[in-house]
């Protein structure tokens, strides 16, 4: 349980301001000294354990490796974020990405209610990136208002991602090692288990949530564990792994090409000369634009591999056979995801270059259905708006629909959400995506309660309220549901029912609940493309 100690925090950290009696806590490696914030519009103040290591750091012959135990410390200083992980920038992410890049990065940040009570439910959030980058150091997921309003403690992991995440080694010849993303996520898991009741929580009411990538890494989670798992409950926002349209890559392909950029392919053992070159001469060539001679993709991907451990070649049968983790789900999706990524596209070639690029080699697909469906003129006004529509029906909206109701079928407690409000005045600041509506990413801030204050409307501030408390309650009671007025999805005709969060037509509302037929009617032009795939997407 967490403790004030002025005594030891004056003696051992020589810290300004040792007057005021700073949080620590002992886990199973040493001594750890937070701080403490108090939110404006909060009673109770927030105890910040940030920068905690989980993990040793990945140098050396631990490149390229799973992840080990932390050596034993006396005391440690938890007072700030850590370097993220090495990232992998494409396009549009480089800009909007700011924090300190570093291999010693296997760290997690603990936001705990300073009520000091025990056994508190704890929400464990793995962020997205496209398993390319990404950081558990970023405003957006500072956990206090969780923590300060809901009761609950958050636990922020980093976790390797690209290359240094997912590397296709040759020379790793258990191949259930090449997915060390994911074995950097368990192994976090592993750490809550062991240390969270210091903190008090209860390391039997913890709760799995992430976004994009974040929520396909929750979905592998939940379908490779089966019943033994260290959670109870899990959230998906705006992802899924078991059913994509994408299939996942065992080949070294990326691998050798960047070997020999880093001009170690006369190495015997190739890894061990990799593991020698610096972080940053990998990242830079991980960046450059590249074209090999049997593919067109502009950029070296790393994506994981269907090792049958952390991710299975056919996990949509697993959830139907009930053969994974059958714990109570809230999925959901944003009402125009693909706004983030569609705008490229109503310059070169639109909608036809999308899904021809996409779905023209895709087993089931139908590309003159798929034209129609998204017509322009005629269903839709222009290239951008098809586009973005097609990208955000078929990559996160129909796949939500399919899992969903799968889970209703194995008889597993299951909530969909439709995310549908937008806020300019907080998410017109980037470039070029000034009035982009309801786009993948938006409903982030207000689920954690991290958007500006500044010029926040009344909608806004009540939204994130219920949003917030609605996450809280899954965590707390995940059988009970999000809300009492909320029902599950059922697998009856009319009974495949869907939360709206924020407008339901022309009318603003926390939650309106409706049926999902109207709004999944064109999911039918997908569904004979997930019925060919496996899993492997990682948008």
């Amino acid at each position: 349980m967490v403790q004030s100690s002025f005594l030891l925090t004056c003696v051992l950290a020589a810290f300004p301001g040792c007057g005021r009696a700073l949080p620590t806590v002992t886990v199973s490696d040493g001594v750890l000294i937070g701080t403490t914030t108090t939110l404006p519009s909060a009673t109770a103040s927030v105890n910040k354990f940030l920068g905690v290591p989980y993990a040793a750091i990945p140098t050396s012959s631990l490149r390229f490796a799973p992840p080990q135990a932390v050596p034993t410390y006396t005391t440690r200083q938890a007072n700030a974020w850590s370097n993220s992980c090495m990232q992998q920038f494409i396009g549009m992410s480089r800009s909007s990405f700011r924090a300190k890049q570093s291999e010693d990065c296997l760290y997690l940040n603990v936001y705990v209610p300073s009520s000091g009570a025990t056994g508190k439910a704890v929400m464990f959030w793995i962020y997205g990136g496209g398993l390319t980058y990404g950081t558990a150091s970023h405003p957006w997921y500072d956990g206090s208002s969780f923590a300060a309003h809901q009761d609950v403690i958050v636990v922020a992991p980093n976790y390797r991602t690209n290359v240094f995440g997912f590397p296709h080694s040759g020379d790793i010849t258990d191949q259930t090692e090449w997915n060390i993303g994911f074995l950097d996520q368990r192994f976090a898991l592993q750490w809550v288990q062991k240390n969270i009741a210091a903190f008090g929580g209860d390391p039997a009411k913890v709760t799995i949530f992430g976004e994009s990538s974040g929520a396909t890494s929750v979905d592998r989670l939940v379908t490779t564990m089966g019943s033994n798992t260290p959670f109870r409950a899990a959230i998906m926002q705006s992802g899924t792994s078991s059913v994509t349209p994408g299939g996942a890559n065992n080949s070294t392909g990326y691998w050798d090409s960047l070997v020999k950029l880093m001009n170690c392919q006369s190495s015997s053992p190739i890894i061990k000369c990799m593991r020698t070159k610096a972080a940053t001469d990998i990242k830079t060539a991980i960046e450059k634009d590249y074209s090999a001679t049997t593919s067109a993709t502009p950029f070296f991907q790393f994506p994981p591999i269907q090792d049958g451990v952390t991710e299975l070649a056919k996990p949509e049968a697993a959830r139907l056979a009930g053969s994974i983790a059958k714990v109570p789900v809230l999925q959901g999706t944003n009402a125009q995801e693909g706004r983030l990524f569609s705008l490229p596209y109503a310059v070169s070639g639109g909608l036809k270059q999308w899904v021809t690029s996409n779905f023209q080699y895709a087993p089931g697909a139908n590309l003159n259905t798929i034209d129609a469906a998204y017509a322009v003129p005629g269903v839709f006004p222009d290239d951008d708006t098809a586009t973005a529509q097609a990208w955000t029906e078929a990559i996160y909206q129909c796949p939500a629909a399919v899992v969903t109701v799968d889970d209703a079928k194995a008889s597993i407690p299951v909530w969909r959400y439709y995310f549908n409000a937008s806020y300019p005045a907080n998410y017109g600041n980037v470039p070029g995506f000034t009035n982009r509506g309801v786009y993948h990413t938006t409903e982030i801030p207000l689920v954690f309660g991290t958007y500006p204050s500044s010029g926040a409307t009344a909608q806004e501030i009540a939204l994130s309220s219920y949003l917030q408390t609605a996450w809280a309650t899954f965590a707390k009671n995940p059988t009970g549901g999000p809300d009492p007025a909320w029902p599950k999805v059922g697998t009856a005709s009319g009974s495949a029912y869907i939360g709206v969060l924020g407008n339901s037509g022309n009318t603003f509302a926390n939650l309106t609940v409706i049926q999902s037929t109207a709004l999944d009617a064109r999911c039918s032009v997908w569904y004979p493309i997930y019925g060919n795939s496996t899993t492997g997407n990682t948008w």
